[in-house]
C-alpha cells in the first residue's frame, strides 16, 4: 500500500475499511470521497495515489490504481472460507449454512453482502479454526482476485444491467467466484437434489425457491463434514430473514407477509407461488 493518500466512500463498509486501514497502516494519509458530500467526487480521484473502491461504484468509473475491501480481506486470511452468490437466495442460503455449522459446535462467522463488512473481522485477533461464510454480490465479485475454498453459485437471471453494462458482464462477474480456486477447493452450482431431513410441516421457510436454498445449504454442510444431526438442528431452529416472506401477522382474517426484498419479477413470482 502506498504511503500517500487513500480515498474511499464512507458507507458502512467504507467506515469499517477506514478503521482497518488506520489500525493496520497508521502512517497512511487517508481522505474520504463520497457522493453525498461532493457530487464531483469521481473527478477528484486523480488527486490520490490509491483508491479503496466500495462495491457500489462500478470498476469502469475508477481511473487510478485501486483495491477493494473484499480483496484486502482475502489477502489477509488463511481461514476456511465459504462463498455464496446468486441472483436470489444468497442471504438465506448463507445464513442456513452458518446455522448448520454453528449447530455442529464449530466457530463460524457470517459476513459480506448480508450487511457485515468482512474487514471488521480483522480488527481483532482471528481464531485460525474459525470458518467464514461470505455472501458475495456481483458488485464484490466483479474485480475479485481470490476465490473462497468452497464456492457456491445458486442461480442466474438478469439484474443490475446498469451497473454491469449488460447481462454477459453480469453473469461473468458471478462466475468469477470460481476463477481463483486452487486444487482441493470445492465448486458447486445449483440446482441441488439433497434430501431435506425434516417433515414438510417442520421446514421453517415457505416456497419451492427456499427448498432449493435449503438443499444448497445441505450440500455445502455435507461437503464440510457437518453431521446430519447438526443439519437438522440448524434447519429446525432457523428463523426467516427480515423482509423475505416474513410473517407480519393477521388482521381481520387477512394474513400479511413482508417480502420487500423481492425487487424483481422472478422473486416476486416465487413469493406469490409460495403463498
Amino acid at each position: 500500500i502506498h504511503k500517500g493518500p487513500v480515498v474511499q466512500v464512507k458507507s458502512r463498509e467504507g467506515k469499517v475499511t477506514e478503521q482497518y486501514l488506520k489500525k493496520m497502516y497508521p502512517d497512511l494519509s487517508i481522505s474520504i470521497l463520497d457522493e453525498s458530500q461532493d457530487a464531483n467526487y469521481l473527478a477528484k480521484q486523480k488527486e490520490f495515489d490509491l483508491v479503496v473502491k466500495t462495491p457500489g461504484i462500478p470498476a469502469r468509473l475508477i481511473t487510478v490504481p485501486y483495491i477493494t475491501a473484499t480483496n484486502l480481506f482475502f489477502s489477509q486470511i488463511s481461514n476456511r472460507t465459504i462463498g455464496v452468490t446468486g441472483r436470489k437466495g444468497k442471504s438465506t442460503t448463507a445464513s442456513l449454512i452458518d446455522a448448520m455449522i454453528r449447530a455442529d459446535g464449530k466457530k463460524v462467522r457470517l459476513l459480506g453482502n448480508i450487511g457485515k463488512p468482512m474487514l471488521g473481522a480483522l480488527l481483532t485477533k482471528v481464531d485460525p479454526e474459525e470458518i467464514f461464510v461470505l455472501e458475495l454480490s456481483s458488485y464484490m465479485l466483479e474485480d475479485i482476485e481470490y476465490s473462497p475454498n468452497v464456492a457456491l453459485l445458486l442461480n442466474l437471471f438478469p439484474e443490475h444491467m446498469d451497473y454491469h453494462d449488460g447481462v454477459d458482464k453480469y453473469y461473468a462477474a458471478k462466475e468469477k467466484i470460481f476463477a481463483y480456486q486452487k486444487p482441493g477447493d470445492v465448486a458447486l452450482r445449483g440446482p441441488f437434489r439433497e434430501k431435506i431431513p425434516l417433515r414438510a410441516g417442520e421446514i421453517p421457510l415457505l416456497g419451492e425457491h427456499n427448498l432449493a436454498n435449503i438443499r444448497a445449504a445441505i450440500r455445502v454442510a455435507r461437503r464440510l463434514g457437518i453431521s446430519d444431526a447438526a443439519i437438522r438442528k440448524g434447519l429446525r431452529n432457523f428463523k426467516p430473514l427480515p423482509h423475505r416472506l416474513e410473517l407480519v401477522g393477521t388482521y381481520r382474517d387477512i394474513t400479511f407477509y413482508d417480502d420487500a426484498i423481492s425487487t424483481t419479477p422472478e422473486s416476486t413470482i416465487a413469493a406469490i407461488e409460495a403463498l
